[in-house]
């Protein structure tokens, strides 16, 4: 409201707590990738490795399903904020 106040708009009042937010959304899937294959090897790759392919193959698969994730949680986190955003603001730059 002190950045209403002062003759912001209501999206760049709200702007530092939507980078705080989506930051803080997104932090564990990173975190996730940064260890994929080097402290755990996820399911899927444990899968194909017992069922005989090649470790190569199992990896470039395994690095294909984290980055569909990751980018499904970067969309759906943006949209989530977006419409939280929208649905707050009002079209005279209040919040309600």
């Amino acid at each position: 409201d002190t950045r209403l106040s002062f003759g912001s708009t209501g999206y760049e009042s709200v702007l530092p707590f939507v980078k705080q937010g989506i930051t803080a959304s997104l932090l564990p899937m990173l975190n996730r990738m940064s260890v994929v294959g080097i402290v755990a090897i996820p399911g899927m790759m444990a899968g194909q490795l017992l069922g005989g392919a090649k470790p190569l193959v199992a990896a470039e698969y395994q690095m294909v399903i984290f980055w569909i994730l990751c980018g499904t949680s970067t969309i759906s986190t943006y949209m989530a904020v977006f419409l939280a955003i929208y649905n707050a603001s009002i079209n005279k730059h209040q919040l309600t």
